[in-house]
This record gives C-alpha cells, sequence and structure tokens, in this order.
C-alpha cells in the first residue's frame, strides 16, 4: 500500500521527517501554502531523501482567487 501526503500549511519538517523514517514515499505539493522557490527547494529535499513529489493541480485552475495562489509569478493577470 502506498500513501501519499498531502502537504498543507506548516508540513515542511513532517514531511521531511516522514520521508527520512520511511525511506520513500509521495509529497503532493501545495502551491496554495508554498512559494516557487520553497516548491524548488522541498522537491530537491524529498528527492535527495529518496521520495517522489507531486504538484496539487489547484495550481492549473486560473479563476481561483487564493490569495497565495495567485501570487505566483506564472498566474495569468488577465483572467
Amino acid at each position: 500500500m502506498d500513501l501519499y501526503l498531502q502537504f498543507g500549511h506548516g508540513m515542511m519538517e513532517h514531511c521531511k521527517k516522514l520521508i527520512q523514517s520511511w525511506k520513500e514515499g509521495t509529497v503532493i505539493l501545495s502551491p496554495r501554502d508554498l512559494a516557487s522557490d520553497q516548491i524548488k527547494n522541498l522537491s530537491a529535499e524529498i528527492v535527495k531523501l529518496n521520495g517522489r513529489m507531486l504538484l496539487d493541480p489547484q495550481l492549473y485552475d486560473p479563476r481561483a482567487n487564493h490569495h497565495r495562489l495567485i501570487d505566483h509569478k506564472y498566474w495569468p493577470t488577465d483572467f
């Protein structure tokens, strides 16, 4: 059985510790809860710990209005 960790606010250290403990695992990163540099850095750390990461598809909803989600540089400004 595979267990996927859905990332949420305040979970960076929890995810790293669990992946390190389990020696594997998958973390679903949330662009709503992480800045672009945090996504890049945490992804690298998870992979280094033999984990995998996925990016939550909320990233691809151009009608979203969550302030942290629409702050990403690649978010359309004219939608």
